[in-house]
């Protein structure tokens, strides 16, 4: 890979699994079920400029479609079962080491 170049997670074998179970050798992706979460941020300092590059790479290469960058909106897709076999996020997070369990993400 070329310096600064971007990378999923997935191609370096960083992916959750089922306990007592191997990470998957490919991934498939089939049409229509690749989705991002992509949040507009509406102060300047906190936009993450490289998201909409990814939001781009994604349609092209999985003609992934947006999910709405609220809670409920992804709380709908993942209660629907089948919906998809990517969901993509980039957006900015927040953890306290000492108690990981509240760890979130910032979407609205």
């Amino acid at each position: 890979r070329k310096p600064g170049a971007g990378r999923f997670l997935g191609e370096m074998g960083v992916v959750r699994w089922l306990y007592e179970d191997y990470p998957p050798d490919t991934l498939r992706i089939r049409k229509g079920r690749a989705f991002y979460v992509i949040p507009e941020y509406p102060l300047e300092e906190d936009a993450l400029p490289e998201a909409e590059q990814e939001a781009g790479f994604l349609a092209r290469t999985f003609g992934a479609k947006p999910i709405g960058a609220r809670a409920a909106d992804v709380y709908q897709a993942l209660e629907e079962p089948g919906r998809f076999d990517l969901l993509h996020f980039a957006c900015h997070g927040d953890a306290d080491g000492a108690d990981i369990g509240r760890a979130r993400l910032l979407m609205e």
